[in-house]
């Protein structure tokens, strides 16, 4: 109940920026939730069709609810990276980056756990970097003992994703 009360709080945060399809099925698995977010600049001159240069960026947000974490978990998320990135990023001349975030919601994680997705790395450039790159953010949110952790990419998620779960905790003890 608490990881589903944990999926639909981020749910409610990245439903006002992302598009968000709950659930859904990519490459063979179910998730929780799948978001996305693309923003694209460019600038011109005098017209529209005189573009200069462009950008484009994307983040792919999957969110699985998986009740606990262990080494195994942690080495078949590492594999799922390369299949997403085929099957999410289409890299091209304006492609700046994208990012593949998982996020997974585990009611409870293995000790030794940490270390492996500390030790998780998912980088691919596309043409030397001239149509962008790919990396692979990993984070997960052990609701037990309300401890968060994060690869190397996902470390800016922790800040966000300690706070929803002191937020989920007050709620647990109020209620």
């Amino acid at each position: 109940m608490i990881q589903n009360d944990f999926i639909k709080s981020l749910l409610n945060d990245y439903s006002s920026t992302f598009d968000v399809y709950a659930p859904h099925s990519l490459c063979g698995r179910e998730y929780a939730a799948y978001c996305y977010f693309t923003s694209r600049g460019e600038r011109f001159v005098l017209i529209k069709r005189a573009v200069i240069w462009a950008a484009e960026t994307n983040e792919h947000v999957l969110i699985i609810n998986a009740g606990s974490f262990g080494a195994a978990a942690a080495g078949e998320f590492e594999a799922m990276f390369p299949k997403l990135e085929a099957e999410l990023v289409k890299p091209h001349r304006e492609h700046m980056y994208s990012y593949i975030t998982i996020i997974a919601v585990c009611s409870d994680v293995a000790p030794t756990v940490s270390k492996i997705i500390k030790k998780t790395r998912f980088c691919k450039n596309y043409k030397l970097t001239l149509h962008g790159y790919c990396a692979g953010r990993l984070a997960v949110a052990d609701l037990s003992s309300g401890n968060v952790y994060a690869n190397a990419a996902g470390k800016p998620l922790l800040p966000y994703l300690k706070k929803k779960m002191k937020i989920i905790s007050d709620l647990k003890r109020g209620a």
